[in-house]
């Protein structure tokens, strides 16, 4: 969709309006800066911040842990103000993330309003950065252009590219989070080798609903988890415990039964299990280590332990013509 700030339809030759109008909103959002010389952003140096803590955002499943990590790269700039969410009317606004929305410009603004409307656009590219440095290609390519209109003016702010970003793969509906859930509530009971998977992808869905109108009953993210947990000695006991809890009809849970007790339980299980099975340690490389069949049965071409060359040539007797002995 269109960014709100850029009018529809172009200026008459008249009377050109002014590029990005100030909202018809009666909560009087504050311009990109009341005082400039009171702003801590005036004195960020021209270089782009580092995104190595920022994952990769290639699906749904990537969104909590992208959207937490490009927040803590923008908060730490101290830029907040260009993502964070516009209050509703007669909503209490927070202090430390004030909103910064483009200024009022047109082609009669005064040199102050223009030095304002650049710095605006300055600092938002520096949060449009964090936002965009970590999307998988095919996503990178679908976003708006970040310039349209008649005069090919900047028009997608780095909130913009966001709330873009959150409505595909952020749980915003009813279907979605349906979708989300059967996803791992469906789940078949997982092979011990296949824990890790199976752990990650309830953390996922739990991190994604938690705190929405759509979240995991506390049921759900106990005994519905450990069901799909392999039939181990060591899982058994767990699953045991989280059934006997459901069967005192404990509707409180402690700590020792909440998700993330539980997942990091099993997944303490998991390691024990890898490392009282040595079939799942990693194979010793053949270049190494002959095997103990072929070395010992030159039927199978191997060599003998006391060969010194798989290439000497075979003893052939002169009487019978029969091969591994000599007439002597």
């Amino acid at each position: 969709p269109p960014s709100p700030h850029f009018p529809v339809a172009p200026p008459p030759p008249s009377a050109p309006p002014s590029i990005h109008p100030v909202p018809a909103d009666p909560i009087e959002l504050p311009s990109a800066f009341a005082n400039p010389s009171e702003v801590a952003v005036n004195d960020l140096k021209n270089t782009l911040p580092s995104l190595t803590i920022i994952p990769t955002l290639r699906s749904a499943a990537d969104w909590v842990t992208w959207e937490s990590a490009v927040f803590r790269v923008v908060e730490a700039l101290g830029l907040q103000g260009y993502i964070c969410r516009v209050p509703l009317p007669g909503e209490l606004r927070d202090p430390t993330s004030r909103v910064v929305l483009p200024p009022p410009y047109d082609f009669d603004s005064p040199p102050e309003v223009v030095e304002e409307y650049r710095l605006f656009w300055v600092h938002n590219n520096i949060v449009d950065h964090v936002v965009i440095g970590k999307l998988a290609p095919e996503i990178a390519g679908s976003l708006p252009p970040k310039r349209s209109g008649p005069y090919n003016l900047p028009t997608r702010t780095a909130r913009d590219t966001l709330e873009y970003l959150r409505s595909r793969f952020s749980v915003g509906s009813a279907a979605s989070a349906a979708s989300l859930k059967d996803g791992v509530l469906t789940l078949p009971q997982c092979a011990p080798g296949m824990v890790p998977k199976y752990v990650e992808s309830w953390r996922t869905a739990v991190h994604q609903l938690v705190g929405s109108p759509w979240d995991f009953s506390e049921y759900e993210k106990t005994q519905k988890f450990v069901d799909g947990l392999p039939v181990g000695s060591g899982w058994l006991v767990l699953k045991e415990r989280v059934r006997h809890f459901w069967q005192l009809n404990n509707s409180l849970l402690t700590a020792d039964f909440s998700f993330a007790t539980l997942a990091t339980e099993a997944m303490d299980i998991h390691l024990k299990w890898r490392a009282q099975n040595p079939q799942n340690r990693k194979p010793a490389s053949t270049s190494s280590r002959p095997s103990s069949d072929s070395s010992s049965d030159p039927s199978k071409g191997g060599s003998t332990p006391n060969d010194s060359s798989s290439s000497r040539p075979l003893l052939k007797c002169s009487n019978c013509t029969m091969t591994g002995h000599t007439a002597d």
